[in-house]
Formats: structure tokens, sequence, C-alpha cells
């Protein structure tokens, strides 16, 4: 990335790690960058290894290379690891995932907040769309052409995505709400209460993945998720046996994370996020497993996200392993006349107009009117409905990744050459300097 005001710290590199011998060649080395190394220490000025793949050496002066790319003033970085997206369908399509692709990321994590499309019933595929669709605004209809429906089990969903190639390395996870209506079909879909048989084949399932690849397990606690017909992602109202028996799964085979998008994670519920630190500290104590969760900050509760995080800090003292995300900005929405969202949307008088479907010319003919701009459009707001509406908002939230391609008719993406695989990692969780594992924002401004 560009480096348009280079520190004054910055200096030649320290002494070299990997190969030390200035002699020896590598396949590629980046001459001249200002490095940093993601360690802590300082930015230095210096050139970078590659053989086989791998860095094998950093320092001031590395051995010639087989190719050379200078790198005079620009950044020299590893890579991102953006640890909440939804890729789930597009990954089993193209093979560039922008807009993460564009932001220096090189890993990708998907299958969070309880939605995903393994496993999946052959008739309940369209429902898993609509849950995607609704959940994470993505368009259903974008995910109906794209995806090609090779697989009913999570195994066979990571063996469908080892077939591809894409511009980086990509993990999954097991979704509460693909596997609660695997298992219990409609009553799991309306998240009727599982019994403990259901809990059994839900622990199974999980068990299953993890065993197969899947870095973890994941769930939604949050009513402002929803599928396109306004049910709450299934597990939202999951019970204490239901969590904790599936979340022995990767307690049992000792590895695995347990992600969730907590209760009030988006600020509907000031008070339950507390009590959700608590089952998640004994959960993690109890299974030995890291547990990790969406925390941001919320406008009804501006000081919240303290309280979470210094409940987060004092399980960890006491054995738990709990990594909040937080985001690296602030939440961002696209706004317009005919999209899920509009900055007009509390105002009855705007709702009203809204209703009749008109085209976006006569919209604007309606909003020009003496009469309608005559009424009020302060006061007293309303909660928005869901419009009706064809046409979506892309929500492009900074802890999570959203949609912005269409499937490629012919199969394939322009851009990049593909590289890379499906990581089926062991080890899912990357410790940093802070209790916060914070997520790379790839949001295109």
């Amino acid at each position: 990335m560009p480096d348009h005001a280079p520190s004054q710290s910055a200096q030649s590199g320290p002494a070299q790690s990997g190969s030390a011998d200035p002699e020896d060649r590598h396949d590629l080395v980046i001459r001249n960058g200002r490095i940093v190394d993601g360690t802590g220490r300082p930015a230095f000025l210096g050139d970078v290894g590659i053989t086989d793949g791998r860095i094998s050496a950093v320092g001031g002066q590395v051995g010639p290379g087989t190719r050379e790319l200078d790198a005079d003033g620009l950044l020299v970085t590893p890579g991102w690891v953006d640890i909440h997206t939804h890729y789930d369908g597009q990954a089993t399509w193209d093979d560039v995932l922008a807009p993460t692709a564009w932001h220096g990321v090189t890993t990708l994590v998907m299958g969070n907040c309880g939605v995903g499309f393994a496993p999946a019933a052959p008739d309940r595929r369209d429902w898993l769309i609509g849950l995607m669709e609704g959940v994470e605004d993505i368009p259903g209809s974008a995910l109906a052409e794209g995806i090609d429906w090779q697989w009913e089990t999570f195994p066979e969903y990571l063996d469908a995505l080892s077939t591809r190639r894409w511009t980086m390395d990509i993990g999954t996870q097991i979704a509460h709400g693909a596997v609660r209506a695997y298992v219990m079909g409609e009553r799991g879909a309306r998240n009727e209460p599982a019994s403990p048989e259901d809990i059994r084949d839900m622990t199974e399932l999980v068990r299953e993945a993890i065993v197969a690849g899947a870095l973890g397990f994941s769930t939604s606690r949050t009513i402002v998720h929803t599928a396109v017909d306004g049910e709450p992602v299934p597990g939202t109202f999951a019970a204490e046996d239901e969590l904790f028996g599936i979340g022995s799964a990767l307690g049992d085979l000792g590895t695995g994370i347990f992600e969730l998008a907590p209760m009030g994670a988006a600020g509907e519920d000031i008070v339950g996020p507390v009590k959700e630190v608590d089952w998640m500290r004994r959960l993690s104590a109890k299974i030995g497993r890291p547990v990790t969760f969406a925390l941001i900050q919320v406008d009804s509760a501006p000081d919240l996200w303290r309280e979470l995080m210094d409940a987060s800090l004092a399980a960890v003292e006491d054995g738990a392993d709990i990594w909040p995300q937080v985001a690296g900005r602030a939440t961002g929405l696209l706004s317009g006349h005919h999209t899920t969202y509009s900055l007009f949307d509390a105002f009855p008088a705007y709702q009203e107009l809204k209703a009749r479907q008109l085209s976006d010319e006569d919209l604007l003919v309606e909003l020009q009117r003496p009469e309608v701009r005559g009424r009020s459009w302060v006061g007293s707001p309303t909660r928005r409905p869901r419009p009706a509406s064809p046409v979506r908002t892309t929500a492009r939230s900074c802890w999570a990744t959203r949609l912005t391609t269409s499937p490629p008719r012919n199969g394939r993406s322009p851009g990049w050459p593909p590289r890379r695989g499906v990581t089926r990692s062991r080890s899912p969780t990357t410790r940093c300097s802070s209790r916060a594992a914070t997520v790379c924002c790839t949001c295109p401004s």
C-alpha cells in the first residue's frame, strides 16, 4: 500500500530472520519497502524474501530473487485476516471474493452469525437462501442463481469448496441455523425448543463438521437477525442445554471455536448482553474452547461495551477463553428510495408513499408536490416495517463483509488469477496483543 508519510522512525532493517546468507537465492524478493511485520516493533526499511510460497528472509538486504519487486515508498505488511464475513454462497462461484480481495486480506472466515448453507436438505435450499438474505441483506436472487448445490452435508460442502481456487485462503464454520433446520425441520426453523434427541443429533452433525475441517460453530441470539419471513435465526432462543450440548462437540475434539452474535448486539437489548457473557464464560470454561462474540458500541448504551469488555477480561482471569470481536470503524449503510433502508423510513408520510410502489420518477414527482412537502416529517417517527420492495440495500457493516458481485454467467469471474485453497485449520484462533480480536474492515468507502 502507498506510504505517503514515511515515519521518521523507519530505519534500516534489523538482523535478518529466515535465511541469513545474502547469497541465498529466493523465488521472490520484495526490496526497499517499509516493513511493518506485525510484531509491534517500529517499521523498518528492508527486503522480504519468499521461497516455495513461504517467507524465507526478512532484513536489511536479502539475497537475489528469481523475480524482484521494488517496494520503494510502499508499506510491506502481513496479510489481514478477516474473521467475520458471509461469503458462504459467493465462495462457491466467485474466484476473486471482492471487495475483501481489494483490501489486503489474505485469509477470511465465513459461516458466522448462525447462517450458512450446510447442511442443506434439498427441500430447505430456498429457505436457507431466505435466511441469509434476511440476516445479511445479500440478494436472494444472486444466491439462487449462483449456488450450484453439490452438497447436502457439511463435509460435502467442504469438498465442493475444495474444487475452487480463490485469491486468498478461506475457512468456514458450521452454522446453527442450518443445523437446526436440518435436524428439526420446521420445528427448528420456527425456534421451537429442542428435545434431548434433537440436541444429540445436532451435536453429532457439529462433531462431523469439525472433524471434516470446520473452524468452529456459530450461532445468533439477536432478534435483529431475521429471515425474509421475519422469523429470527434458528437458535436465537436456544436454551443452555442446547448451546452447551453442541459446544461439547468442540470440547470432546479439543478443537474449534464457538462464535456468536449475542443478544443485544445491535442495541435492541441493553440488559441481556451482560447475561450473555456469563454463559459464554461458563461454556468456555466447561469445554476448554475459545468463545468469540460481536462487540459493538450502541447509541442506547454508549458505555455498555466497556462493561462487556471488563466482564470478558474477568472471565479470562477466571480461566475462560473469551474473545470480543470489535469493528474497525462505524457501520455504514446505503440509503435510497427503493432500498430496504432509507433515512426517511421512520416517518409515516414517507411510508405511505413507499407503500404505493412508485417508480423513481413518480416518487420524486410526489415528493415535490406542495401538499406532500407540507405534511409533518418530524414529531413521532414510527418503527419502520420491513418493506416489500424487491430492491434491497446492501448494508456494508465493518464486522461483516457483504456480497457485492453477481454470479458470473459462465461460472468464472474476471480479475486476478485464482490461487489458494480452503483452510481446514486445527488452530482457528490467532492471538493478538489485546483481548479484542479486531475484525479487518474490508468495506469500500
